[in-house]
């Protein structure tokens, strides 16, 4: 399996636009979810969801930045647009080398950050919590922030499928060709 370029590496075409762009959202997406995680550590008394006790010493009340439904939404709509575009536009060495890397780095941004966002800030018409027993008492639900999540995933699994089809052939041909003379 080739090596991954750089994540910034200038890539021509219009994948390597894509490719950019991309790269850029989902470390601006992931920079917000550690922004928000360690700005509430230091002056929110370590409360960083709103089901989490602050301890004494708070400098500032919960939340400090209110992240809105609408906002994670669209960010998670403009990963699932470039991760797709990035598909379309990918050519044999780029679904082997950038793409599967960058469907990784997509799954964190635009799978994972929302569904913490959406933790921390809960909506009373959201899906309720189940996995902590604590919360599930209380009748705690999620927000809306992660309901694309389910297609950026699924588009996540496509893009590694793809990418191994692409790859797998790519070997057969190799093999078909013979050893190089």
């Amino acid at each position: 399996m080739p090596v991954h370029r750089p994540m910034l590496a200038k890539v021509p075409g219009p994948f390597g636009v894509v490719r950019r762009t991309f790269v850029v959202a989902s470390v601006a997406m992931i920079a917000a979810m550690l922004l928000h995680v360690f700005s509430h550590m230091a002056f929110a008394g370590w409360r960083i969801g709103r089901t989490d006790g602050a301890r004494d010493g708070a400098l500032l009340a919960w939340p400090i930045v209110d992240v809105p439904a609408w906002a994670m939404l669209l960010a998670t709509a403009i990963g699932i647009g470039l991760l797709a575009a990035m598909m379309v536009l990918a050519d044999e060495r780029s679904a082997q080398m950038d793409v599967p890397v960058l469907a990784a780095l997509g799954f964190t941004a635009f799978v994972l950050a929302p569904l913490a966002f959406a933790t921390w800030f809960g909506d009373a018409s959201g899906l309720p919590i189940t996995w902590n027993d604590d919360a599930a008492r209380a009748g705690t639900t999620i927000g809306w922030h992660a309901a694309l999540t389910p297609v950026m995933a699924a588009l996540v699994v496509a893009t590694f499928v793809r990418s191994s089809r692409i790859t797998r052939a790519a070997r057969r041909r190799t093999a078909q060709r013979g050893p190089a003379s």
